[in-house]
């Protein structure tokens, strides 16, 4: 980067590249023209967190945002990636595999040219890119937290089968408009809830796992939120069981709808929607005695007193008014 890209350069050790020692090597510093994340072994410093936490830290000091660039690995899972990058505020990345020069030159040719040129005009689309040389930028890169935070809802994914998380994220990450943190076991739900301050529009929860099922984690949740006063985050149980004592279980612990596996993916996309707009519905009129079992795409939703689904599914004769989403 020095002799190549002409750059001044503040280097950080890999085992020094944690969150608090960038925050802390750009407030020593001052301004940099660009902030270059590698590659990092521990999931709290992988570049993600890492510019995400930049952003909120300028945002706070009321700084204006430092481009980011990370260098990433290739996967095949490339969307979910780029996606994850442009949600924390990465301006853009280069993937592994590209040499030294190259870089240096490609960072050159963006960040020393007297004029930087305006991305090219293209299709208006999330996490849409162009390139320059080896370097991938984001023609819109989110500059603010808040802004991901608004446009793109959180959904907390537990389940403790890698393949069922690979999968939901890719279809709610690349034909919805949702970012997913997952956990792997119930036991992590709630910390991650107040670590968060409960911000997650919906929480997908796995009813059997390792330590603790969906169930148990589901009425710790419900028993937190009573004792708080606050308000009810939604929870959908997946479950491959159709066994009316699971299904009671479920239905107990404070679940509001249940979707069955193998998930139906081309249909889950539209159907969270239309159920958190009736979760909102709900949530706006406490008046109302109750809302029946109805069924919104592949998720059936639970009557809002909580009374279990009858035999094939039939709705709640004794509840008052139905809300449609």
């Amino acid at each position: 980067l020095q002799k190549k890209g002409g750059f001044t350069v503040v280097s950080l050790e890999d085992s020094k590249s944690t969150v608090p020692s960038v925050l802390s090597a750009m407030q020593d510093k001052g301004s940099f023209r660009f902030v270059f994340i590698g590659s990092q072994g521990t999931t709290e410093n992988v570049p993600a967190n890492i510019a995400r936490s930049v952003r909120i830290c300028e945002s706070s000091a009321g700084r204006p945002p430092t481009p980011v660039i990370c260098i990433c690995d290739a996967t095949e899972e490339a969307d979910e990636s780029i996606k994850e990058l442009w949600h924390a505020g990465v301006f853009g990345r280069i993937c592994n595999g590209h040499e030294p020069d190259e870089i240096a030159l490609s960072l050159a040719e963006h960040f020393n040219a007297t004029h930087q040129a305006e991305a090219p005009q293209g299709p208006s689309v999330d996490a849409a890119t162009y390139n320059v040389g080896c370097l991938q930028l984001f023609r819109e890169p989110l500059l603010h937290p808040d802004v991901a935070e608004q446009r793109f809802p959180v959904v907390l994914l537990v389940d403790d089968e890698p393949t069922n998380n690979r999968l939901l994220t890719r279809v709610l990450t690349k034909r919805g408009s949702f970012r997913i943190i997952i956990t792997t076991d119930g036991s992590e739900v709630l910390p991650v809830l107040k670590e968060r301050g409960f911000d997650i529009c919906l929480i997908l929860m796995d009813e059997m796992m390792k330590d603790m099922c969906g169930s148990t984690a589901t009425k710790l949740i419900r028993e937190y939120e009573k004792a708080h006063n606050i308000a009810r985050t939604p929870i959908l149980s997946l479950t491959a069981s159709t066994q009316a004592n699971v299904l009671q279980r479920i239905v107990q612990c404070g679940t509001d709808g249940i979707i069955i596996k193998p998930v139906d993916i081309t249909n889950i996309t539209n159907s969270i929607p239309l159920f958190l707009r009736l979760m909102r519905k709900r949530a706006s009129r406490p008046q109302l005695l109750g809302t029946p079992e109805r069924k919104i795409g592949c998720i059936t939703v639970f009557a809002k007193t909580g009374v279990a689904p009858g035999p094939g599914g039939e709705a709640s004769t004794e509840l008052e008014e139905s809300a449609n989403p």
